[in-house]
């Protein structure tokens, strides 16, 4: 983004503070770093583009309809969301072992059930490493079905969808685009 348009202003935000000062320092991005609870974090001007990778993958329902009320209130009239999602690809992926959600059996099993009856499911991380608690945060994996992501966006309202791309973003996770409406 910075090499393509030069002459825009950057944000980044994240959690880790560590990846927000490397944004700053390598891109001339404005720090803002983020907080567990979401109705704890405001920005001082709106966007015109909130692009989001991977953050909606590790939340659980109630987490991701108060990021979609923060992208909402943080866009400019006609702005741009773009965000992406974990679908039926991930589903298949985690039920054929795939190591790098770091899901018991016993939890993948739990989130297929829900998944395929609700179309989302959430299990926070089990795991050793200190990054990831799942005592004290809802972060773990979530699966969200296009269905039930334009259910949330339709509660939070503000939206009009333009696009979607089941696997768009590395031919892994789903790709939403958004543009902020009356």
């Amino acid at each position: 983004m910075a090499a393509r348009f030069p002459q825009a202003e950057l944000t980044a935000c994240d959690i880790q503070t560590e990846a927000v000062d490397f944004c700053a320092k390598t891109f001339a991005a404005k720090p803002v770093y983020s907080n567990a609870d979401l109705a704890k974090i405001a920005f001082a001007e709106k966007f015109d583009l909130i692009w989001c990778g991977s953050l909606i993958t590790h939340f659980n329902e109630a987490a991701i309809v108060e990021l979609l009320k923060l992208f909402v209130s943080s866009l400019r009239q006609s702005g741009l969301l773009i965000f992406m999602t974990h679908g039926d690809f991930v589903l298949a992926d985690m039920l054929n072992g795939s190591p790098i959600y770091m899901i018991t059996a016993e939890n993948l099993a739990a989130m297929e059930k829900d998944y395929r009856k609700h179309g989302f499911a959430f299990q926070n991380y089990v795991n050793d490493s200190p990054e990831y608690s799942s005592d004290d945060c809802d972060y773990g994996n979530s699966l969200t079905s296009p269905t039930c992501l334009r259910r949330q966006v339709q509660k939070v309202g503000g939206l009009r969808e333009l696009y979607f791309q089941e696997r768009g973003w590395c031919n892994h996770q789903d790709v939403f685009g958004f543009i902020k409406a009356d």
